[in-house]
């Protein structure tokens, strides 16, 4: 380059050789020329006069190919899929208003590579993004990746007349877990636990046998969307 030998190997008869010739930094225009090595003084050589290369810094190669996400019930998942050949960082970032972002998971790495992430507990309305920083510190932001919960939950007490166990038919959109609390009329909690739900409907038994005769009211929740379902029964 400028006269200057950037490379410059003995040669045996065909060299096929793929030639880093230069820091890739170090843009330009680069000649290739073939001496003799058996002159003194090189003077018998051939130069490519009419072939140039012009190196261009293209810097790290890092491509997000896919970046989605899917509500799981009670979390959300990420996927996405990188293309790199140098080393880069990429942060998975989390948001409820798509405007103030935080990290919540983060890995180098140095190759292409596919990867998941499960975010649990997250809030009914979640926007996500992935930041990706390459070895210079220069940064880039993927597109953002919107996952609402639209969670259809209905609960209905089938026996309100009540023996010893009490029975409820649950319809939901999605599996996942739902929360329950029995009060009395004056609002003290008798127990609260919770359940497991299935995708479509179902039919769940809770026992109420420990009860003295009343009425009373028990209170379903949703722990992923909030949502509060609240039914009357008779011991």
């Amino acid at each position: 380059k400028n006269g200057t030998i950037v490379y410059g190997p003995s040669l045996i008869y065909v060299d096929k050789s793929v030639v880093n010739a230069a820091d890739p930094a170090d843009d330009g225009t680069y000649v290739l020329r073939v001496e003799d090595g058996n002159a003194a003084s090189a003077t018998c050589y051939l130069q490519s006069n009419n072939v140039v290369i012009d190196v261009v810094n293209c810097g790290l190669k890092l491509d997000i190919l896919s970046f989605t996400g899917q509500v799981k019930g009670e979390f959300n998942r990420l996927q996405w899929i990188i293309n790199a050949d140098e080393y880069g960082l990429i942060e998975l970032q989390s948001s409820e208003d798509a405007k103030k972002f935080s990290t919540i998971y983060s890995r180098s790495i140095t190759n292409s590579l596919s990867d998941e992430f499960d975010h649990f507990n997250p809030s009914p309305k979640q926007y996500y993004r992935l930041k990706y920083t390459l070895s210079n510190g220069e940064f880039h932001y993927s597109n953002i990746v919107l996952l609402e919960s639209t969670k259809g939950l209905n609960i209905n007490v089938i026996n309100t007349k009540v023996d010893e166990t009490l029975n409820v038919q649950i319809t939901s959109n999605v599996e996942g877990k739902i929360n329950y609390a029995i009060y009395d009329i004056r609002g003290v909690i008798m127990n609260q636990s919770s359940m497991h739900i299935s995708e479509g409907v179902s039919q769940k038994s809770i026992d109420v046998g420990y009860l003295s005769s009343a009425l009373y009211l028990i209170r379903f929740e949703d722990p992923s969307t909030g949502k509060l379902i609240i039914q009357k029964f008779v011991r």
